[in-house]
């Protein structure tokens, strides 16, 4: 995989990546789809940008069932359950960097008590604070993983793209 960072591009090389994205709350028809009618009628404030469009990825031909499994959990401990079974190396590995991300998340928090989420804006709720931080910067927008519903998409590898191993 490739990444961009400060003009720069690194190559990455991983068994597994593991990718997040918004929600869909500003898309009527997923709201509607996922949530039930009443909920295309909802008012959307602060987040006009989530509008599904990784959901949306997922579920067209490229990313289509054939080629990729979703499983979805509703909690952390069991979704790592269900991907060790179909490959996940190193569930102690996953659920660690999902602790070390709460708690670098809450302690700049604590250190920035003014600071609220707020998806309308750059709210400036991060990754790094004064005492602890992740090596890869998020810089808006950071919550804690507490306990939402989880969906796990394993994604078939093109092996002229990078080296794939089973």
């Amino acid at each position: 995989m490739v990444v961009g960072r400060d003009s720069e591009e690194f190559l990455l090389n991983a068994p597994s990546v593991i990718l997040t994205a918004g929600g869909y709350e500003a898309s009527r028809e997923l709201s509607r789809q996922y949530l039930g009618a009443i909920w295309e009628r909802a008012r959307v404030k602060g987040t006009p940008f989530d509008i599904g469009d990784m959901i949306k990825m997922a579920h067209t031909e490229e990313y289509g069932n054939d080629i990729v499994e979703k499983i979805v959990m509703s909690g952390m401990e069991e979704l790592t359950d269900k991907v060790v079974e179909q490959g996940l190396q190193d569930k102690t590995l996953l659920l660690k960097t999902v602790v070390k991300y709460n708690l670098v998340v809450d302690q700049h928090q604590l250190e920035n008590p003014k600071l609220q989420w707020n998806p309308g804006i750059k709210d400036g709720l991060s990754t790094q604070s004064l005492t602890m931080s992740l090596p890869l910067l998020k810089s808006n927008w950071t919550i804690s993983i507490i306990k939402i519903s989880f969906l796990a998409v394993k994604v078939a590898c093109v092996k002229a793209l990078w080296e794939c191993k089973p």
